[in-house]
């Protein structure tokens, strides 16, 4: 399952994701993950929760991102739930690539029972119809 949070930078996109990290790990028998381009929600998040700086990493792209959630999937085997803040800014997101990136994905996170939340500073019209066939999206 993915799920898609869009909405133009600055609309709460982040609480929205660390509101739905807390509630998922509180419910979950396994691991939670939220992926972040900073370490300050430390304080916000429950503790079983388990941040990533996508900054540590060196992830600059989609084609990077697949393969360290792949990573994160196949090295954890107990991960429930993978939350993706915004880790890009909204000029550099290539809408076809994003497109590519969630098909890529779906098939990972159905092999690993994985479930996917991404926060896209994208506004819906943007979005194709393909991605709509692809992902819930929920308007933030």
């Amino acid at each position: 399952m993915i799920d898609l949070i869009v909405g133009q930078k600055g609309l709460g996109k982040t609480k929205k994701l660390v509101e739905l990290a807390n509630n998922r790990a509180a419910k979950s028998d396994g691991t939670v993950v939220l992926i972040a381009k900073e370490s300050n929600l430390t304080l916000d998040l429950a503790h079983s929760v388990r941040l990533i700086n996508i900054k540590d990493y060196n992830i600059v792209d989609f084609v990077g991102l697949h393969g360290f959630i792949c990573g994160v999937c196949a090295g954890n085997y107990d991960v429930t739930d993978i939350l993706i803040d915004s880790i890009f800014e909204p000029d550099k997101i290539n809408i076809d690539e994003l497109v590519g990136f969630i098909e890529g994905l779906s098939e990972v996170c159905k092999k690993s029972n994985v479930a996917l939340t991404l926060a896209v500073p994208v506004v819906v019209s943007d979005l194709p119809d393909k991605m709509r066939r692809l992902a819930m999206i929920k308007e933030h």
